[in-house]
């Protein structure tokens, strides 16, 4: 076993592909941004500081509503934006130090340690134990044991060793079964004991493992326990505040109509809006404006915490789900 040349690996490149799965595209500080008035609750936050800001422009309002509302939402917004762009950070960092790996490679009738990037369909890798395997490919002499739970979730080892005449056939479709026949090895997988020579057919996104990781990032995430209680709990509150707004402001109308205020339209007009005012006034009393805050400054320090303890929370929204379990 020779190995491949300088120029058949400039050919198996060319046709095949670097070994190199790519990072996937960070998002955007207006993206998290998004997030923030998804949620039901800021949603409700932001409808009150809109109304209030077109009743204090036209003076039938105090400054100090829109001021009120509009800080809380900022401050929600500046605190899961810092914490979103951070963890995202940490998580593509975390990323690109785990991809460095490093294997022993038959070039030119030599062994040569290179980094996996540089594995080319054809070569001829030597597995060790404790090491990751770089590529897909097939044992072709010594034997190994196996640990493919970042494909299947077994933990149980699997034997890998030659197969005798066994031919391999590139547009054969890849099943589970393969991730424990006799003689495939799999990228991304842990060698547990032995040492074997390996012939790679698969690179970078052409591998079992890179098929599994982009099927997982197209998975829609669903929302958490903590989420959906807050937006039932904004639903409620918007149906509560709006009946009983609702109910005030025709009580002050029929109130004034009794009493004989209402002389005129203009004079109408005037006391529908000071009624609607009240009302509103009302509904933003049933909102609870500090809950998202409390909940994002929470959040913020459970990350802190986790990191501390070496573990990093991709969507930090998944903390609170992880006590639940």
């Amino acid at each position: 076993m020779q190995g491949l040349n300088k120029s058949q690996v400039l050919l198996s490149r060319k046709k095949y592909g670097a070994n190199v799965i790519p990072m996937p595209t960070p998002r955007t500080w207006l993206s998290f941004l998004g997030d923030v008035f998804r949620d039901k609750l800021n949603l409700i936050l932001l409808a009150i500081l809109s109304a209030f800001t077109v009743l204090t422009v036209f003076g039938y309002g105090d400054i100090y509503e829109p001021v009120g509302v509009g800080s809380v939402l900022l401050i929600v917004s500046i605190i899961s934006v810092i914490t979103r762009t951070r963890s995202q950070r940490n998580t593509l960092e975390l990323r690109r130090q785990t991809s460095v790996i490093y294997s022993n490679v038959l070039r030119d009738g030599r062994t040569v340690r290179l980094n996996a990037s540089e594995i080319v369909v054809g070569d001829t890798v030597i597995l060790s134990a404790g090491e990751t395997i770089p590529a897909d490919g097939y044992i072709i002499s010594g034997k190994i044991s196996v640990d493919n739970s970042i494909l299947n979730g077994e933990s149980e080892e699997c034997e890998k060793s030659p197969v005798r005449g066994y031919k391999y056939h590139p547009n054969k479709s890849i099943s589970a079964d393969n991730y424990t026949d006799k003689n495939s090895v799999f990228s991304g997988t842990l060698v547990q004991s032995g040492t074997a020579n390996m012939r790679v057919t698969r690179v970078g996104l052409s591998t079992e493992n890179a098929k599994i990781m982009s099927s997982l990032t197209n998975i829609t995430e669903l929302k958490t326990t903590l989420q959906i209680q807050l937006d039932n709990l904004a639903v409620q509150i918007s149906r509560f505040g709006f009946i009983c707004a609702a109910i005030i402001c025709i009580i002050m109308v029929i109130v004034h109509l009794s009493a004989g205020d209402i002389t005129n339209s203009t004079k109408l007009l005037y006391i529908t809006l000071d009624a609607l005012i009240v009302s509103l006034t009302i509904f933003v009393a049933a909102v609870p404006e500090g809950l998202p805050f409390i909940i994002e400054l929470i959040t913020s320090q459970n990350v802190h915490t986790m990191i501390k303890n070496n573990i990093l929370a991709k969507n930090p929204n998944k903390i609170p789900e992880a006590g639940n379990i």
